[in-house]
């Protein structure tokens, strides 16, 4: 297949990145097309939406035509490009997801996902993201035998609940190598703190090394993530504006929101998913209520579930060791709450069953647990 593209050099660079044995032409302007491409990628910043129209009407054939948008077109012109056919990139997506949408459009595939990564929202911030994310983390690699990650990032050093000597390791330490795309295996396992079969990797530091994270630094990194773990659990925390937390949310479909049972959450949730998810494609998550209180007051997990339009995997139960866990260094699995632990284990087995953990080793791995419950979704919407 041969692809033109009239874009930033950069996306030349992330679309030759893919397997498919396609050439690739880069063109200046739409004059210099001088050879026949099944398909052309137009972006609005070197070619101007009349122009585009323009050059479509005198050049009708079967080429495919992708114009990627920014921000200032009007719903005028959308509309008008997607009656010619076009299929139209909206802006704020990444590079990766503009391939990916091209991809999906030319071959109906998805280069985009993780199969083993898990990301974590919180629908606000005190939600118990992170305690839920380092639960889930513990039991799963403490259950299995297999390498899990428990990487930090949502833009806080996030070692509230774990004892471990102060040595300055963690993300800070390989950002350059991330940026650049030469970080090794080895190096990623030397950054992160090793307790029995899991791995945890310190969030960074300063508020001001937040912005050298851009939701490519992340993709690229939980790309060898994925290859280096069995398991990649994610605390992406509840600041969507961050790189490291798009980019998390970009680099796989298993995403798991967590809540209270707080009407500000979900009013919270609500402009995120409006003014960011939306925009940037991210639509599917499955909802964790954490804190969750039987109150005849308070919505309950089922009306939670509607609220979100999310299917619910459980309702962790409201704990009082929550400062005694911080003062103590030590997730709440640690204290002996039956119903927190049943929690938990439930959230575990669903991983597990998602992932088909214990069925790789043994089995053959069967359809993901994720895709079943959107399929369903969708149908029922159908």
């Amino acid at each position: 297949m041969r692809i033109g593209l009239i874009t930033d050099s950069s996306f030349y660079e992330s679309i030759e990145h893919y397997e498919h044995q396609d050439e690739i032409f880069v063109f200046n302007a739409l004059d210099d097309i001088n050879i026949q491409v099944n398909c052309l990628v137009v972006d609005n910043k070197y070619i101007p939406v009349n122009m585009f129209m323009n050059f479509i009407e005198k050049n009708i054939d079967n080429m495919k035509y992708f114009y990627i948008l920014s921000e200032e077109n009007t719903p005028m012109a959308i509309t008008l490009l997607k009656s010619k056919g076009i299929i139209v990139i909206p802006p704020m997506l990444t590079e990766k997801q503009m391939v990916n949408k091209i991809y999906q459009n030319l071959l109906g595939e998805s280069h985009s996902e993780n199969n083993n990564v898990v990301v974590f929202l919180g629908a606000d911030s005190k939600v118990g993201t992170s305690m839920i994310s380092q639960c889930i983390a513990e039991k799963l690699s403490s259950d299995n035998d297999i390498k899990v990650l428990l990487a930090v990032l949502d833009g806080q050093p996030g070692m509230d609940y774990i004892h471990y000597n102060d040595n300055c390791v963690g993300i800070d330490t390989i950002k350059g190598k991330i940026a650049h795309q030469i970080l090794s295996e080895e190096e990623l396992e030397n950054v992160c703190i090793k307790i029995n079969r899991l791995y945890i990797l310190q969030g960074t530091q300063t508020i001001v090394n937040r912005a050298h994270y851009h939701p490519e630094h992340i993709e690229t990194f939980l790309e060898l993530a994925s290859q280096a773990f069995d398991i990649v659990i994610v605390d992406a925390g509840c600041n969507v504006e961050l790189g490291m937390t798009i980019g998390a949310l970009n680099s796989t479909q298993h995403r798991c929101l967590v809540s209270t049972q707080q009407s500000t959450c979900l009013k919270h949730f609500k402009l995120v998913k409006d003014q960011i998810l939306s925009k940037l494609n991210i639509q599917d998550f499955v909802l964790i209520i954490n804190k969750y209180m039987e109150n005849n007051e308070l919505p309950d997990k089922h009306e939670l579930s509607r609220y979100y339009t999310a299917p619910i995997v459980a309702a962790v139960p409201y704990s009082e060791y929550g400062w005694q866990a911080e003062i103590e260094q030590c997730s709440l699995l640690n204290f002996h709450e039956l119903f927190y632990k049943d929690a938990i284990s439930h959230i575990t087995s669903f991983i597990e069953e998602t992932l088909k953990i214990k069925k790789e080793i043994k089995k053959e791995k069967k359809g993901s647990f994720f895709s079943k419950i959107f399929k369903k979704r969708k149908e029922t919407a159908q």
